[in-house]
């Protein structure tokens, strides 16, 4: 007999779709809201404005599928919170070059990494966040077999 995370999936696989579809946007929710923390924990402080744009929004959902994706504000490159896409993936120092400069000299301007702080913060936090997941799942199906929903 599975036990944990395997006897959970099985379970969640003989329900109705529409009632583990509730179950898993619940339960990812919860496990990307730990990620979310810490990535706003992780933020680079300047002003505050990239801390405060980190946000958690659910994905577009189908059929078969569902997701939660955090973004910087509108996304990166757009809005209020445009250049915090350059300080995660990092970016080139001076003007861009004209075709002809570029394919006489090549790309010679100095370039700044990323720092890649999002990276970090899931890494830090995929674990706590699974076990979020699952505890999140295991209670609901807990308060559906006792008749609460």
């Amino acid at each position: 007999m599975k036990s944990g995370p395997e006897e959970l999936l099985l379970k969640l696989k003989d329900l109705e779709a529409k009632v583990s579809g509730k179950y898993m946007r619940t339960a990812l929710r919860a496990g990307a809201k730990v990620i979310r923390t810490q990535m706003v924990a992780d933020a680079p402080v300047k002003s505050g404005a990239t801390r405060a744009a980190v946000k958690l929004k659910a994905m577009r959902r189908s059929r078969t599928r569902v997701g939660m994706m955090i973004s910087v504000g509108a996304g990166w490159f757009k809005g209020t919170e445009f250049y915090a896409g350059f300080v995660e993936f990092g970016h080139r120092i001076g003007k861009r070059l004209s075709k002809g400069k570029l394919a006489a000299t090549g790309d010679t301007r100095g370039t700044v990494p990323g720092k890649q702080w999002m990276h970090g913060a899931f890494t830090k936090s995929i674990g706590t966040a699974a076990e979020t997941v699952l505890e999140s799942l295991q209670q609901q199906m807990k308060t559906d077999e006792i008749g609460g929903k």
